[in-house]
């Protein structure tokens, strides 16, 4: 999967996938080279075909379209694609077949927000607010959201079964409550995450505090 992040002022709206075979069915050559995107989500026609030449919002806040592209994080074991989608509030979820391809650009599910269609962004237990960064822990099939604007990371539970369009998360780092947004320059505090980086050998998580440096 490749990841394509852009500017706060500039809209990046496409997840491009790529085949491993494209990388390695020859000798890598001594000089660069295009290569082909196998699929792409974010943009498609009423028919469903793949559309790659448009750069704009895709269709306003559905469950296809995405408003500046954030992080994307794979979940192997149970074939499912995280894709946060910034200016939307909101981490569109897509299902994947055994060999991880895409198989729908439709998301199953939809975390930050009630519904595919909604985009409030405020601060609460359910909601988000300009999400970033996105860490998946496959062994306990936790979702970490980095929460860039109300100063936090957002921790949900999406264990088959039991993901949700809009459920609540299960835990909060960087804020006191789930209401709380204040930035802060303390050891238990965040100012604007970015990234995130789970280390699932010895369960820890790595946090880019972005704003405090």
């Amino acid at each position: 999967m490749a990841e394509f992040r852009g500017g706060r002022s500039v809209i990046f709206v496409v997840v491009l996938a790529f085949s491993a075979a494209t990388f390695f069915a020859a000798p890598y050559a001594a000089h660069a080279a295009l290569y082909n995107a196998d699929g792409v989500i974010g943009h498609v026609d009423q028919n469903g075909n793949y559309l790659y030449t448009p750069a704009g919002t895709n269709n306003g806040p559905s469950a296809s379209g995405f408003d500046a592209v954030g992080d994307v994080a794979l979940d192997p074991v149970n074939h499912r694609l995280f894709v946060g989608d910034q200016n939307n509030a909101r981490v569109l979820v897509f299902g994947l077949d055994t060999n991880n391809n895409i198989i729908s650009q439709t998301a199953a599910f939809v975390l930050g927000q009630s519904s595919p269609t909604s985009t409030v962004a405020t601060t609460t237990q359910s909601n988000l607010m300009y999400p970033d960064g996105l860490a998946y822990d496959q062994v306990n099939n936790r979702l970490f959201v980095s929460d860039n604007a109300n100063n936090r990371v957002l921790v949900f539970n999406v264990a088959p079964g039991t993901i949700a369009n809009g459920e609540t998360a299960s835990y909060v780092l960087g804020q006191a409550s789930f209401t709380a947004n204040t930035a802060a320059t303390a050891q238990n505090g965040l100012s604007g995450p970015y990234g995130l980086a789970y280390d699932a050998s010895s369960s820890r998580l790595f946090v880019s505090d972005q704003t405090n440096n």
